[in-house]
């Protein structure tokens, strides 16, 4: 299923959250390096970063309690917090800040448009 780059993280499904979630558990501190880059205002680049290391510690202690994997956690938490929410690219975009290229290419193909993926598009049709 190919996802629109503006649809938010909270509207995602469980297979999508999971894979996403699986990613940045690969490496094992990779959330905690992504969760300590999301901005407080996603509009704005420069903007103060929105979870400090006690958010962080609070997240494994969670997780620890739940039998859950802290980025599921995170996600949950960052999806629904805010006015503006975070999107598919914004998980991107800060996957790409954080270097983790495995994540920025999944989400790129999550995201790739039908039109180029080279359908054919057979004798006589336009």
């Amino acid at each position: 299923m190919l996802l629109k780059k503006d649809k938010e993280i909270r509207k995602l499904g469980p297979g999508e959250i999971y894979s996403l979630v699986e990613i940045i558990h690969a490496v094992e501190d990779d959330w905690k390096k992504f969760m300590s880059l999301i901005p407080k205002d996603l509009q704005n680049e420069y903007s103060e970063l929105k979870y400090n290391s006690e958010d962080i510690r609070k997240i494994e202690e969670h997780a620890n309690v739940c039998n859950e994997k802290c980025a599921k956690i995170m996600f949950d938490e960052w999806g629904t917090s805010g006015q503006i929410r975070p999107m598919l690219r914004t998980v991107q975009q800060i996957a790409l800040k954080a270097e983790m290229m495995r994540l920025v290419d999944h989400i790129s193909t999550m995201m790739e448009s039908r039109s180029s993926r080279g359908q054919c598009k057979g004798p006589g049709r336009r």
